[in-house]
């Protein structure tokens, strides 16, 4: 009897431990996947913004062969992932901003739809991660 009243709510606490752990396996994986296209950006000589093609550095992190989908796509979230790279001359000298975010869907969704977990277009979760670096 007890078991009966007990287990509804262990299971649900063991899926959303595995919707949590997901989120933050994903969490993980874009920031590593931001800091990789700013890795490669920081290669690429920045001078000033005006004279950088946003195109080509956007293909840089972001294409087929980019950075961001290379690391992504290890994990298979390569096609949940959209990168924005922009040129920033502010607050100090011209920088990569690397933006990455990943909608993915969740093991159940409880907690996307509760709000515990902040939430992307339809049922999807959103995971946004951002890194900053200067090129030579």
């Amino acid at each position: 009897m007890e078991l009966a009243l007990i287990l509804p709510m262990l299971v649900m606490l063991l899926l959303g431990l595995l919707d949590y752990g997901k989120y933050l396996f994903v969490s993980l994986n874009a920031t590593e996947a931001a800091r990789e296209g700013a890795r490669k950006l920081s290669q690429t000589a920045v001078g000033n913004c005006a004279q950088t093609a946003a195109t080509t550095a956007t293909t840089t992190a972001q294409g087929s062969s980019g950075a961001v989908k290379l690391f992504m796509a290890q994990v298979g979230l390569d096609t949940q992932t959209t990168v924005t790279v922009t040129c920033q001359t502010t607050p100090v000298n011209p920088t990569w901003l690397v933006q990455v975010q990943v909608d993915y869907q969740p093991t159940i969704g409880y907690m996307t739809a509760k709000g515990l977990m902040p939430k992307g277009t339809g049922t999807t979760a959103r995971v946004k991660a951002r890194l900053a670096m200067r090129g030579y």
